[in-house]
């Protein structure tokens, strides 16, 4: 079996692996490219969509992707890898977590701790790396999600699926401007089928659920909000 092949075995079997051919889609970081390439090629299965700090639009990428963007998805090799690496790092990984938090001392160090510890692991930076560039596949990686981003723009500006747009303002990753441009791809005014909501700090520590259930039932998306505990 290749390497790409549980991928493509994925993708190519979603609907199976669901146990169903409707469903709405919870799009978020790494998660986001995956779900709209599998959107794009089915587009009839989405009933809504929920992103949140995933992107889809050049004007979306911080500075903090020039190194990636630049020399290393021109040209992989050793020379080109080696700067990226310090990303994966514990005080990179920690300062994910804390950038521009206005209260960094709520921020438990468990979350930079343990995502260190599966650094550690054998081979886990090679695997971090493929998925920026990966030679086997250079179908698959998220330097070729890029080419893409018109095609996904396409299809919402075609389907105009049910969304809101929950975006962390201080993503070191990912621009506010990137958020907002989701809204470019869907009808506007009073009925307009997508919603933005900001939100502060950034992308990566999550929303948690005490906090999007709430914005969720208020912006129309009750099927969403409902939980194991609290649906009827």
């Amino acid at each position: 079996m290749s390497s790409n092949s549980p991928r493509r075995y994925a993708a190519s079997l979603f609907p199976q692996l669901s146990g169903r051919h409707r469903f709405g889609t919870f799009a978020q970081d790494y998660g986001g490219p995956v779900a709209f390439r599998i959107l794009s090629r089915n587009p009839a299965w989405l009933e809504w969509l929920v992103i949140q700090n995933t992107n889809a639009y050049e004007v979306g990428f911080t500075a903090a992707w020039d190194g990636f963007r630049g020399a290393f998805w021109k040209n992989r090799m050793p020379d080109t890898e080696k700067p990226l690496m310090a990303f994966l790092e514990v005080d990179a990984i920690k300062s994910v977590y804390l950038h521009r938090h206005k209260k960094p001392e709520l921020i438990s160090p468990d979350n930079w701790n343990v995502d260190f510890r599966f650094m550690e692991r054998p081979h886990a930076r090679w695997v971090q790396m493929d998925f920026f560039y990966d030679y086997s596949t250079n179908v698959y990686d998220y330097r070729t999600n890029v080419a893409l981003y018109p095609k996904w723009q396409e299809f919402r500006r075609t389907r105009q699926p049910k969304t809101i747009i929950f975006w962390g303002q201080d993503d070191i990753f990912f621009t506010p401007e990137g958020g907002e441009a989701y809204l470019k791809d869907f009808a506007q005014g009073p009925d307009a089928p997508a919603r933005f909501r900001p939100l502060r700090g950034g992308g990566l520590p999550g929303l948690y659920r005490e906090q999007h259930h709430p914005l969720l039932r208020r912006a129309g998306f009750p099927e969403v909000a409902a939980g194991p505990t609290d649906s009827r």
